[in-house]
């Protein structure tokens, strides 16, 4: 059934009562400035958290536009979501910078590059989509289909090898962060 304007009903590049708002998403201040080491880690941990379940969200958000035909509107969707990583990468910078003033500088470097890994993480994931959503629009018998794909089979080990890397800075920070409760 269509909706005003011919979109199909249940679908929509408007934001959802379901998805968190970047103020959401963002640490208290507070929170970071009397936070211990370990506690900090453990914020790390939660924020990489978030970023699974926005990413899972997002992709929700993608099939639903597709299933819908609203390819149009995947730039909305992928700006509305842009913030919502925003708020979480800016999370790992504080955790960072915290983790730095309690004078633990190599954990601090752990964080800031597992946040480096994110942002290209990221870009890679986006490329994908981006991938994703010129083949979904394309024709079967479209000559750049091929390309199409080869680009996405690209994107998608690219994408693979980067989480695996995350996947290992992640492993390493709570090696760390079982050492610290162990001191404390």
């Amino acid at each position: 059934m269509l909706a005003s304007r011919g979109r199909p009903t249940g679908a929509s590049a408007a934001p959802k009562s379901s998805e968190p708002t970047p103020d959401e998403l963002r640490m208290p201040e507070d929170f970071l400035a009397t936070s211990a080491a370990s506690r900090v880690l453990s914020a790390v941990f939660q924020t990489q958290e978030q970023r699974v379940t926005i990413t899972a969200l997002f992709e929700s958000r993608f099939e639903e536009l597709v299933t819908a035909g609203q390819a149009a509107a995947f730039p909305e969707l992928v700006e509305r979501f842009r913030l919502l990583y925003d708020a979480i990468a800016a999370n790992l910078v504080a955790c960072a910078e915290r983790l730095d003033a309690l004078g633990q500088p190599a954990l601090a470097a752990m964080v800031q590059s597992l946040w480096g890994d994110e942002e290209v993480r990221g870009k890679l994931w986006l490329d994908m989509q981006l991938a994703r959503q010129h083949h979904s629009v394309s024709s079967i018998d479209d000559p750049a289909r091929p390309e199409l794909v080869e680009t996405l089979r690209v994107a998608k080990r690219e994408l693979a090898q980067k989480v695996e890397s995350i996947t290992e800075k992640l492993e390493e920070l709570r090696c760390e962060a079982t050492d610290l409760e162990e001191e404390d």
